[in-house]
């Protein structure tokens, strides 16, 4: 492994640097970025040129970071930012007005009741509550998270909000109402289980909010609720399937199999609402076929760094995001383990070798994202190690056979079939969740702050990379 495989990386570590420096030191640490810059050029560590445009870049990151973002909107009205949840009962929202940012909580009738997205004005006749203390600190205090994200308190609505402005003409209004006709149309099967209906909906739209307190208890329970909501995972087992059939069965040309796999990826991350975790992982995932049929061997974790950077440059404070921060460390690590470690060693049995890529691949996923877990919940259940090798393998027959049920949503008949095997699959696989939860528990309490959570991922990173220079920066962060 050589560096200058990786240039998006240094791209994106001055990225974090300049971004961490701006946030705390503000414009004093422009100037120190500048000249560290600057004595890097003279020891001949990095060339002029490349000075130069880096200091383009931090001027450009300063640039977007500096943005002023307020609005001006009577009293009473709020911008949406963000859609927490979306169900039959209740909608929470992420808004703002002038000048503070609030939770604002609203009693719905039921789930074909007035909706809003991101970007919409609404009015709203509410009541403030500041946002409570927790009453111990064993856990995730959502007080804090909240307040990372700005929020200053809980309000809720008195009476039923009303919509002022909205952009009827946008992606996200065109993505939101196909997700939720789609939804809507799940909804309606009454030929299964409702617990099977909030599992489907979950897994093939991204909507967790009609599972029942009890799945979502188990799967959490069990450390898999990570395949409830969608992510790179889902995305990922739905470009495997796709570039198969177009590439091996149907054995599509090299720019028509690229246009056909990149088309229904985008498709389905409509499907989702353009939801910010599939967005990511459908970005990424084109880049990766887009490499592909440019380069037979493209540099995946490059293209990891890549897309990261848009995101980033795109909205900088999705880095305070926990979603954001766990995909991308579960990628890096499974793509390091998997290519980079002393772990990247083959098989020659087929069956075998898919056991083994199994097992790295929830290895590497659980050893990146544990101490990121611990940071922000202070526990880490080794319970996913084993449950993973039971739910995944389903849930990638379950994501099969749920875009094809998409694909013949017209044929009655046979899509009925479809759901009441997925049925059986998902009754089967909360069965043996149950029994993992039961018997075979195994979840610590463990405190990270931040200085232990960047010496923890740094020395995990120099473990599987193998690269034991890079033990200066684990040092240095001690």
């Amino acid at each position: 492994m050589k560096w200058n495989q990786f240039p998006a990386l240094r791209l994106l570590i001055f990225y974090l640097l300049f971004y961490f420096l701006f946030s705390y030191v503000y414009w004093i640490g422009l100037v120190i970025g500048v000249l560290a810059l600057l004595f890097l050029c003279l020891l001949k560590i990095i060339q002029v040129k490349v000075c130069f445009l880096l200091i383009v870049f931090q001027l450009l990151i300063i640039g977007r970071l500096s943005i002023d973002e307020s609005v001006a909107l009577p009293d009473n009205h709020y911008l949406v930012e963000r859609v927490l949840k979306d169900n039959e009962k209740k909608t929470t929202l992420i808004a703002k007005n002038t000048l503070f940012k609030y939770v604002i909580s609203i009693k719905k009738k039921n789930y074909n009741s007035s909706f809003f997205l991101k970007g919409d004005v609404v009015w709203c006749d509410a009541k403030g509550k500041s946002i409570m203390n927790p009453k111990d600190l064993n856990g995730f205090i959502y007080k804090d998270y909240l307040n990372k994200l700005k929020v200053d308190s809980v309000i809720y609505a008195i009476s039923t909000p009303l919509l002022v402005f909205r952009d009827v003409k946008s992606i996200q209004f065109t993505a939101a109402r196909l997700k939720r006709f789609f939804i809507s149309k799940y909804k309606g099967i009454n030929e299964v289980s409702k617990e099977t209906r909030g599992i489907l909906i979950a897994l093939f739209f991204g909507d967790k909010s009609f599972l029942d307190f009890g799945h979502k208890t188990l799967f959490k329970d069990a450390g898999v609720v990570h395949v409830l909501a969608i992510s790179g995972l889902h995305v990922g087992i739905l470009y495997v399937s796709l570039a198969f059939v177009f590439g091996k069965l149907l054995r599509f040309k090299k720019w028509s199999r690229f246009a056909f796999v990149s088309g229904i990826l985008i498709f389905y991350a409509f499907l989702t609402g353009l939801s910010p975790s599939v967005s990511r992982a459908t970005l990424m995932f084109v880049l990766v076929y887009f490499g592909k049929s440019i380069n037979s061997k493209p540099t995946s974790l490059n293209i990891v760094f890549t897309t990261g950077l848009m995101m980033l440059f795109y909205e900088p404070e999705v880095l305070n995001d926990i979603g954001f921060q766990l995909s991308y460390s579960a990628v890096i690590g499974i793509l390091i383990v998997s290519q980079y470690s002393f772990l990247n060693v083959r098989h020659e049995n087929q069956y075998i070798e898919g056991v083994l890529g199994l097992m790295k691949v929830n290895f590497a996923a659980f050893i990146f994202t544990a101490p990121i877990i611990a940071f922000y919940f202070h526990t880490i259940n080794f319970t996913s190690l084993w449950a993973s090798f039971i739910v995944v393998p389903i849930i990638t027959v379950v994501m099969y056979m749920g875009v094809f049920s998409i694909g013949v949503f017209w044929i009655p008949a046979l899509f009925l079939f479809i759901i009441k095997c997925l049925d059986c699959l998902l009754f089967f696989s909360t069965f043996v969740l149950k029994f993992i939860v039961n018997h075979l528990l195994l979840r610590e309490l463990l405190l990270v702050d931040l200085t232990l959570l960047f010496v923890s991922l740094s020395l995990v990173v120099v473990l599987f990379f193998g690269q034991w220079r890079m033990i200066v920066f684990p040092c240095l962060l001690i």
